[in-house]
C-alpha cells in the first residue's frame, strides 16, 4: 500500500463552499475537505483529470434526490424483454454518437414508462423499442447541444407517421417530468468530488485503473435485472462501495456515510445492493491490464457482457408507436386494453 500524496490544490478558504459543519468543497478542484473537531483536515485523492472545477456549483449528491424505485405493474414481464431493449438502445445511441448521460436519461424514461404497462408479450420487443427511440429523442433534446438536438428532431422524421401524437402520449406517461438525475449523473459527480481520502492507504495505480473502468461497469450493469430494483442513488453508492472494497478499504466508512449517504435510516439497503453488485462482476489479477487489475462481467443471465452488443445489427427504425402498441397494450389511468 502507498501513503498517498497531498493534492496539488491548496484549497484556499476563499475558494471553499461549506456543505456541512465539518465538510467543504473546493471550487477550484472540486475536492472534498473534511475537518474534525480539532480542525485537522483531510481531502479527497483522485486522478489529476478529475481535479477540475465542476459546472454545477452544488454537488448532485447534496440535493434532495428522489430515492424511490419505480413500482411496476408487471415487473416479471418487463424483465424478460428489458435486456434486449437496453442492448438495442446502446446500439442506437452509439450509432447517433450520443453521450452516456443521454443514454442513461433515456433509459430512465423507458423504465418509468414501462412501469405503467400491464402486459408484455414475446412479440413486444419491436413495439417497446419504438418507445425507446422516442425516449432517446426526448433525452437528446434535453441533454445534447443544440446542433445535435436539432439532428435528433430530423431523426424523428423516420418515425413521423404519428410523431406528434406519440411524443405527446409518452410525455403524459412521464408526467412531463424530464429533468431527472440518473445513477450516471450521481456517480460521475462523486468521482469528481472524490471518495478516497488523504491518509487512507491504497495503490494509486490501482485507483487510476478502477477510475478508468467504473463508467463501463455501470454501463454494463444497466442490462441487469437488478438495475430496476434499486434507486439511482443506491446504484451509484453501491459502485463507490465496490471500488473502495477493491482498493482494500472499508466500503462505507463514517465519512462516506456522513457525506454521501447522509446518515439515512435505510443504510442496510446500501450494503445489500453492494453485495448484489459484487456478484455481477469478477475481479481478476492478470498481466493483460493496467496494474494487473481486470474487471469483467460475471457471465450469468443477469448481466450480459458489452461484447454481446456488437453481435446485433443496427436496429430498424420504421414503424410508429401507435401502429404497434398505443392502441393495444399500453395501460395507465386514462387507457384501457
Amino acid at each position: 500500500m502507498e501513503n498517498n500524496p497531498q493534492p496539488n490544490c491548496v484549497h484556499k478558504l476563499s475558494a471553499r463552499f461549506d456543505i456541512s459543519p465539518y465538510a467543504s468543497l473546493c471550487f477550484n478542484c472540486s475536492s472534498l475537505i473534511i475537518s474534525d473537531e480539532s480542525k485537522n483536515e483531510i481531502s479527497t485523492i483522485k486522478p489529476p483529470q478529475y481535479s477540475v472545477s465542476q459546472e454545477n456549483a452544488i454537488p448532485i449528491f447534496l440535493l434532495p434526490l428522489n430515492n424511490k424505485v419505480y413500482s411496476y405493474l408487471n415487473k416479471k414481464g418487463y424483465i424478460k424483454i428489458r435486456t434486449q431493449i437496453v442492448k438495442k438502445m446502446k446500439l442506437l445511441c452509439n450509432y447517433l454518437n450520443l453521450n452516456k448521460k443521454t443514454f442513461f436519461l433515456a433509459l430512465d424514461y423507458l423504465d418509468h414508462i414501462s412501469s405503467k404497462f400491464t402486459t408484455f408479450k414475446k412479440d413486444d420487443i419491436d413495439a417497446i423499442f419504438q418507445i425507446a427511440k422516442f425516449c432517446i429523442i426526448l433525452a437528446s433534446k434535453f441533454q445534447e447541444n443544440r446542433p445535435k438536438g436539432m439532428a435528433m428532431k430530423d431523426f424523428g422524421g423516420e418515425i413521423q407517421n404519428n410523431y406528434v401524437k406519440d411524443e405527446l402520449f409518452l410525455l403524459q406517461l412521464l408526467d412531463y417530468d424530464l429533468y431527472n438525475f440518473t445513477c450516471y449523473d450521481i456517480l460521475m459527480d462523486i468521482l469528481h468530488c472524490g471518495f478516497l481520502f488523504n491518509g487512507e492507504k491504497f495503490s494509486i495505480n490501482k485507483m487510476k485503473a478502477i477510475y478508468e473502468k467504473i463508467e463501463t461497469m455501470l454501463y454494463m450493469f444497466t442490462e441487469s435485472k437488478y438495475y430496476i430494483e434499486m434507486s439511482h442513488k443506491e446504484i451509484a453508492l453501491a459502485f463507490i462501495g465496490l471500488t473502495r472494497e477493491i482498493l482494500g478499504l472499508e466500503p462505507f466508512n463514517n465519512i462516506i456515510k456522513y457525506i454521501f449517504i447522509n446518515n439515512e435510516n435505510n443504510f442496510q439497503n446500501y450494503l445489500n445492493y453492494l453485495n448484489i453488485i459484487k456478484r455481477c462482476f469478477v475481479i481478476k489479477e492478470g498481466n493483460n491490464c493496467h496494474n494487473g487489475q481486470n474487471i469483467e462481467a460475471n457471465k450469468s443471465p443477469n448481466l450480459l457482457e458489452t461484447n454481446d452488443l456488437e453481435k446485433e445489427k443496427s436496429p430498424d427504425i420504421k414503424n410508429s408507436i401507435s401502429d404497434n402498441i398505443v392502441n393495444n397494450r399500453i395501460v395507465n389511468e386514462n387507457y384501457e386494453i
